[in-house]
C-alpha cells in the first residue's frame, strides 16, 4: 500500500512511496514538464534503486539518483517512525543514500525532480557480427565525450518472443543507446559518428521524457532472469577482443544482453552533501544477462554471466556498483574502508541487534 506519489510542480520535489516503480514517477511527472533521475527499465522499484545509488539515463550530466534525495520518510528497528533528512538526521540520510537498507526500512523517499519535458532519445542497432566494429567506434567516441550524453553499448540475443515486433524477434544485434540531452540539432551533431556507421535500425529523436525508460527495450512487468556486473577501467583492444571471445558473433551464448554503460562526467565526481555512494569509479558498467525460461538455463547462464566478468576481469575496478551485483559479494567490493566503518557505526546506532536484513550486507 505504500504506492503514493505526490509531485510539488513549483518547488519540484517529488514524494513517492517505497512500493511505487519508476513508471508511475515518470507518468505522474509529464503533466509538468519534469523528469526524475530513473532507472532504465519502467518496472524497477525506486526503493532498491535508490538506496543502491541510481544510474539513469542522465546520470552523465545530473549525478546519481541517491544524490538527488532531500528526505526518507524510514521506520527504524525499535519501531519508531521518523523523517530523516540531512538536518534531523545526518548520519542516517547518508547511509540509506547508496548504503543500502542495512540502517532502516525505508516507506517513503522526497527527491529533486529537473524541467525536462523532452529529450533526444533512443537506439542504434546494427547487425551482430558488426559487434567488433561497433564496440572500437564506441570506445573512441566515448572518449572525449559530452556530458550531456548518457549511453550505452550493448551485444543483444532478442528470444523469439510473440509480443516482439517482427525487426526484432529472434535477432541478433550489436546495439548503442541513451539519451543526449541537448536541443536536437545540437545532439544530432553528437550523435554523428556513430549515426555515420549506417545503423540497420535507428530510432533515437525527441522524445518525451517520461518515454526514457522504453529505450532500453526492458520488459514492462517481471521477467526471470539471471545477471551480474562490474565496473570497468578502461576498454582497451584487449579488453574488447576478450569480450568477443565469450559474447560476440561467433560465440554461441545464451546470455539476452550484455551492457556496457559509459561512465564519467558528474556520475565520477563526488556529489556535494552526497550519500555513502555519491560517485562510481571507472569508464565504464558492465551489466550481462540472461532469461531464465527454463530452470535448466540456470546453470548455462550463471557460468556465461561468469564467464564476462572473468573476461574483463583484467581491467575491472576495485568497487562494485550494487545494484548491478546479483550474488554475496564482500561489502569492501561496494564501499571504501572508511565509508564501511561508518556506516557499520550507524548501522550498530540504529539497529544493535541487526533485526533488519538486506541484499548487499555490511558484514
Amino acid at each position: 500500500r505504500l504506492r503514493g506519489v505526490e509531485v510539488d510542480a513549483e518547488a519540484r520535489p517529488v514524494r513517492a512511496g517505497a512500493g511505487v516503480v519508476w513508471a508511475e514517477v515518470t507518468s505522474a511527472l509529464e503533466p509538468q514538464g519534469l523528469a526524475a533521475l530513473a532507472g532504465s527499465s519502467p518496472d524497477v522499484g525506486i526503493a532498491g534503486y535508490l538506496l543502491g545509488a541510481g544510474f539513469s539515463w542522465m546520470a552523465r550530466k545530473r549525478g546519481l539518483g541517491c544524490s538527488a534525495v532531500t528526505a526518507l520518510d524510514v521506520v527504524t528497528a525499535d519501531g519508531r517512525r521518523r523523517q530523516v533528512t540531512a538536518e534531523s538526521e545526518p548520519d542516517l540520510f547518508w547511509a540509506l543514500r547508496g548504503g543500502g537498507g542495512n540502517a532502516a526500512i525505508v516507506t517513503a523517499f522526497t527527491f529533486r525532480v529537473f524541467p525536462v519535458a523532452t529529450i533526444y532519445a533512443g537506439m542504434l542497432l546494427f547487425p551482430l557480427t558488426r559487434a567488433g566494429e561497433v564496440l572500437r567506434a564506441y570506445e573512441e567516441w566515448t572518449r572525449d565525450l559530452t556530458e550531456d550524453a548518457t549511453t550505452c553499448v550493448r551485444l543483444l540475443r532478442i528470444p523469439p518472443l510473440p509480443d516482439l515486433p517482427d525487426f526484432l524477434r529472434g535477432q541478433a544485434f550489436v546495439g548503442v543507446d541513451g539519451a543526449i540531452d541537448l536541443p536536437e540539432v545540437e545532439a544530432e551533431a553528437v550523435l554523428e559518428p556513430l549515426r555515420a556507421l549506417d545503423p540497420a535500425i535507428d530510432t533515437f529523436g525527441m522524445m518525451p521524457a517520461s518515454q526514457l525508460g522504453l529505450v532500453h527495450l526492458d520488459p514492462p512487468q517481471p521477467v526471470p532472469a539471471l545477471g551480474d556486473g562490474l565496473i570497468v577501467d578502461d576498454l582497451p583492444e584487449e579488453a574488447i577482443e576478450a569480450l568477443l571471445a565469450v559474447v560476440g558473433p561467433d560465440a554461441d551464448s545464451a546470455l539476452l544482453a550484455v551492457d556496457l554503460r559509459h561512465l564519467g562526467g558528474a556520475v565520477s565526481r563526488p556529489a556535494g552533501n552526497g550519500g555513502a555512494v555519491d560517485h562510481l569509479p571507472g569508464r565504464f558498467l558492465v551489466y550481462a544477462v540472461g532469461v531464465v525460461a527454463d530452470p535448466a538455463l540456470v546453470p548455462v547462464l550463471t557460468a556465461e554471466v561468469a564467464a564476462v566478468r572473468a573476461a574483463l576481469a583484467p581491467w575491472a575496478s576495485e568497487r562494485d556498483y550494487s545494484n548491478f551485483r546479483e550474488v554475496s559479494a564482500s561489502p569492501g567490493r561496494f564501499w571504501d574502508d572508511a565509508t564501511l566503518e561508518r556506516l557499520r557505526a550507524i548501522t550498530q546506532a540504529y539497529d544493535p541487534e541487526r533485526t533488519i536484513r538486506t541484499a548487499h550486507e555490511l558484514d
